[in-house]
C-alpha cells in the first residue's frame, strides 16, 4: 500500500469553478475512484465533501489504517474547496471495507483502546458508495471496495437456488456458564426440507447429515445471510446437503474468552453441542462429515479440537494467541482435512499460516492454504468461506 495523488483531484485548488462538474461526476460514477496506474495497479481515490466546520476527516480501510498511527490515514484537504480525498495505489485484485469518522481526529499519540472505540462508534459508511456490509462484531455497516480483478464471489447472493430453512434456538450452556442464540440451517435439496435421522427430533443412529458449526454464528446468519451462500453450494453440487450451526458469541468480551483458548469451550463442543446437534437435529456422527468454521480468535476454535472435527476451515488464524495450537495440530490425525485462508494485508498472520501449513504437510495432513488481496475482513472472508467449502468437500475422506 502506497499513499499516492489522483490527476482527478489536484487541480481543483487551481480551478474552483470545476467544482460542482467534479461532484455531479463522483455522484454519478461512486467512490472510490479508480484510475489505472500501471500494470497490475490501480490508485483509489477516497473523497469526503466536507464544509466550513470540518476540520478533519479519518479513512478507516481495514488493514490499510494503522491503528497505532492514523496520521497517513487523515484525508487531505484541497485549500478553497469542499474536497477532502486520500488515494492509495492498490494491486488490481484487492478487496477490502472501509468507514469514514469525521472531526474524530484528537490524538496525536498512539489511540488507547477507548479512544478506537469511541472512533468506531462514529465511523460512518461512505456516502458515494451504495456498496455495503456489517462487517463489525455490533453489525455496523462498512462500505465495500473492489478493484477489476478482485475474485469474483459468485455464491452470496440470491441466485433462485431452492432455499434452506433457518430457525433460531436458544441454548444453555452447564460447562460455560451462559445461554446463547444458535442459528440452525437445514438444506432444501429438491425443493423439500431435508429429512433427519429420526422424525421424533431424536437420533437413530444411522448416520444423518453432515455437519458444519460456523463459529461467530450472530454475524453468519442474522447479518450475512450465509443460508445463501448454502443454498447455492448445495444446488451446485460444490457441498452436499448439510446442517449448518451457527454459534453466537454472545459480545466481544466473551467470544475473546472462549474463542481464545479457553479450554471449557472445547468442552460445551463436546458434550454439549455435539450431542445436542446429533439428537436434535439429526446430525452425523462421523467425524469425517464433520467440519468446524472460524475466522481470527474463532480459528483457534476450529484448530483446538483436531479428535472432534474431521474438516477445518480457518480463516485468518490468530495463532499468536495460542502458538502450542501448532504443537497440536503436529501430533493430530493424519486424516484431517483443513483450508487455511489468510490476506496478504495481514501482517505477521501471514508467516504465521504459511508456518502452520508447513508443519501440518510435514505431518501428513491434507492442507490447501489460499491467499487474498486484502484484510483481516469480512468482505474477504465471505467468498473465501464459499471456496474453502467447496475445497474441504471435492477432498475424499481417508
Amino acid at each position: 500500500m502506497v499513499v499516492a495523488e489522483s490527476p482527478g483531484v489536484a487541480g481543483l485548488a487551481a480551478h474552483p469553478a470545476a467544482l460542482p462538474r467534479f461532484w455531479a461526476g463522483v455522484a454519478e460514477r461512486g467512490t472510490p475512484l479508480l484510475e489505472p496506474a500501471g500494470p497490475g495497479r490501480h490508485t483509489a481515490t477516497f473523497l469526503w465533501r466536507g464544509d466550513a466546520a470540518t476540520t478533519n476527516v479519518l479513512l478507516l480501510a481495514n488493514r490499510l489504517a494503522d491503528r497505532d498511527d492514523l496520521a497517513p490515514s487523515l484525508m487531505r484537504h484541497v485549500p478553497g474547496t469542499d474536497v477532502w480525498h486520500l488515494t492509495y495505489l492498490l494491486p488490481d485484485d484487492y478487496r477490502g471495507s472501509y468507514q469514514i469518522a469525521v472531526d474524530e481526529a484528537a490524538h496525536t499519540e498512539p489511540p488507547d483502546n477507548a479512544y478506537w472505540q469511541r472512533l468506531m462508534a462514529a465511523a460512518r459508511t461512505d456516502p458515494f458508495n451504495p456498496r455495503t456490509l456489517p462487517t463489525g462484531r455490533s453489525g455496523r455497516a462498512s462500505s465495500i471496495m473492489e478493484l477489476p480483478d478482485a475474485p469474483v464471489q459468485p455464491w452470496n447472493a440470491p441466485s433462485g437456488a431452492p432455499e434452506g430453512e433457518v430457525v433460531e434456538h436458544r441454548f444453555t450452556s452447564e460447562i460455560l456458564g451462559n445461554e446463547r442464540s444458535l442459528w440452525v440451517y437445514r438444506p432444501r435439496p429438491g425443493g423439500a426440507i431435508a429429512a433427519t435421522a429420526g422424525t421424533d427430533g431424536t437420533d437413530d443412529g444411522t448416520g444423518g447429515l453432515p455437519l458444519l458449526v460456523l463459529l461467530d454464528g450472530n454475524l453468519w446468519f442474522p447479518l450475512l445471510d450465509f443460508r445463501h451462500t448454502t443454498d447455492n453450494l448445495i444446488a451446485a453440487g460444490r457441498i452436499p446437503p448439510m446442517l449448518v450451526v451457527g454459534v453466537d458469541a454472545i459480545d466481544v468480551p466473551t467470544r475473546r474468552r472462549e474463542l481464545g483458548g479457553d479450554p471449557r469451550f472445547r468442552g460445551f463442543l463436546r458434550t454439549e453441542l455435539m450431542p445436542w446437534a446429533r439428537r436434535r437435529l439429526g446430525a452425523t456422527r462421523d467425524p469425517a462429515q464433520t467440519v468446524v468454521a472460524g475466522q481470527s480468535f474463532g480459528a483457534l476454535a476450529g484448530l483446538d479440537a483436531p479428535d472432534l472435527f474431521g474438516g477445518v476451515l480457518c480463516q485468518s488464524p490468530s495463532l499468536w494467541r495460542a502458538p502450542e495450537t501448532v504443537d497440536a495440530y503436529a501430533a493430530a490425525d493424519t486424516r484431517l482435512r483443513l483450508h487455511l485462508s489468510v490476506g496478504r494485508y495481514e501482517g505477521a498472520m501471514v508467516a504465521d499460516t504459511r508456518a502452520l501449513t508447513g508443519v501440518l504437510r510435514d505431518r501428513g495432513i491434507e492442507v490447501t492454504h489460499t491467499e487474498y488481496t486484502g484484510g483481516h475482513d469480512f468482505v474477504c472472508w465471505r467468498g473465501c468461506m464459499a471456496e474453502g467449502l467447496a475445497a474441504l468437500a471435492s477432498r475424499p475422506t481417508r
